[in-house]
Parts: C-alpha cells; sequence; structure tokens
C-alpha cells in the first residue's frame, strides 16, 4: 500500500513533492517489484504466468483514484501483452482475483496441479514468509516453471528491522496489531507468518535448481502510524542503515 494509505495527501505532498502526479513516491517498493516484472516480459517470451500466493489482488479490487496509482495498478496485472494469467492461493478470496484468466484455491501442501514445465514466470509477492514448508513449495515452483524462465518473489528481508518486530508478535495477535498500524488493511489480507525462507541463503537452499540473486533495501516506510516527524525518523534510519539490513528483499531465479 501506498504513503497515501497512512498520511493525509497535503502531509505528504510536503514530504514527497511527487505524489502529486499519479500517488506514489520515487522510493514506492512496488514500483521496483513490479518494474522488474514487466522488464521480464519485455525481454523474454512471457506466454504462460502463475501469480502464486495471489490473494484477490486487493489493490485492483480496492482501487480508489484518490489514494492509488494507475501506473502501479497497470503494473499488477500480470496479464501484459497477452499473457495467459493462473491466479492460484490457499484462500477462497483469490476467486474474486480480477486480473487472471484462471483462479483456483489450493490444497494446503499439496502438489501444484499443474504439468511440468508450465509457466514462463511465476510471481509470489508477499507469500513466502508465510510459508512453513518452503523446501517443498521450492520444488514445485521449480517444476512447473520452464528451463529458462523466473521466478520472483517479494518478501520482508529476515534481518530486516520489520521482520524482526513483527517475528516477536503472536500470529493470533496480527490481525490486531496490523489494524492498528495499518488502518485499512483488511483481516482477508492477513496471513500467519513463519519467515523460514527470508535470507539469501535460504533461498538458494531451497531452489537449488536456479540461479538466485537477491536484492534487499528499505524503500518507502511503512510502519509511521500517519506521523510525518515519525516518517521522517524512519527515512533517516533507511538512510543510515546497509541495504543488507533493508525491510524488504527481492529474489530473482532463473530455473537452471
Amino acid at each position: 500500500m501506498g504513503l497515501l494509505h497512512y498520511m493525509k495527501r497535503e502531509t505528504a505532498v510536503t514530504v514527497h513533492p511527487e505524489i502529486s502526479i499519479d500517488n506514489f513516491t520515487i522510493q514506492d517498493a512496488d514500483i521496483s517489484f513490479f518494474s522488474l516484472i514487466r522488464s521480464i516480459y519485455l525481454r523474454y517470451p512471457i506466454k504462460n504466468v502463475l501469480d502464486y500466493g495471489s490473494g484477490r489482488n486487493y489493490y485492483v479490487q480496492d482501487f480508489d483514484p484518490e489514494n492509488h496509482s494507475y501506473f502501479i495498478k497497470d503494473l499488477r496485472d500480470l496479464r501484459f501483452g497477452g499473457a495467459n494469467v493462473a491466479a492460484v492461493d490457499v484462500s477462497e478470496a483469490v476467486r474474486t482475483h480480477p486480473t487472471s484468466n484462471s483462479q483456483l484455491q489450493l490444497v494446503s501442501g499439496a502438489p501444484l496441479p499443474f504439468r511440468d514445465a508450465t509457466f514462463d514466470l511465476v510471481v509470489s509477492d508477499f507469500v513466502f514468509e508465510h510459508l512453513e514448508s518452503p523446501k517443498q513449495l521450492a520444488q514445485e515452483l521449480q517444476r512447473v516453471v520452464k528451463p529458462g524462465g523466473w521466478i520472483l518473489a517479494r518478501t520482508p528481508n529476515r534481518f530486516g528491522y520489520v521482520a524482526f518486530v513483527a517475528s516477536l508478535v503472536p500470529n493470533r495477535l496480527h490481525a490486531a496489531v496490523l489494524r492498528y498500524i495499518q488502518p485499512d488493511r483488511k483481516d482477508l489480507d492477513v496471513f500467519p507468518t513463519h519467515y523460514r525462507i527470508n535470507t539469501a541463503s535460504a533461498a538458494r537452499g531451497c531452489f537449488d535448481q536456479c540461479e538466485v540473486s537477491v536484492v534487499s533495501n528499505h524503500w518507502e516506510p511503512q510502519y509511521f502510524f500517519g506521523k510525518r516527524w515519525l516518517y521522517r525518523v524512519n527515512l533517516l534510519i533507511h538512510a543510515l542503515l546497509p541495504s543488507s539490513l533493508g525491510m524488504t528483499s527481492i529474489f530473482m531465479m532463473r530455473r537452471n
């Protein structure tokens, strides 16, 4: 979610003047992640895409022109260039996913119901932190992606302060805590976390049939309770901390 979900527009614009163009900042993590995905579409032949852990695509379903970005909305539509997108999730909310060609609710722990080497690209956005058995899923994702195909995933960095603080909060309290920190976030978009594949070494260990690259960064602060002064403090902390301690990581994995 963008800055306008947590801060009044007139305040946000004083911190990030560029937000007046299309409701996003130059530090927006969505722009970084989905621009990487879009660049794959432009360079490689992408016909079949798996959106693993897609949820309901809340950004598109809850789109509000006053607070959301049309550019981000476009980037989040994985049907770019006529690609066929299969949205899958263990949550029944996936059945309402609006930017896919097919929607399937998965049985937790069961093999993916797709043939080997089906997909050119697998996208998984803020899902890895929720996995109880990451090695099992990694093998399944590697099975269904074509040789030379890509798996791109975004997840909290295990060494970042957000993941550290979140790991101290019991799963039964996550919904209540997030409701306080991010009042616009709905309970159906909150899931238990385990943080078992949120480092570069863990990703390389699980995705043993892929070339794995990882980039971590801080991007835009999100946990500041709507207060400008705390947002600025977070910006200062982000400037001082090395990127290796960034709050979010992007895993870029290409199948051998």
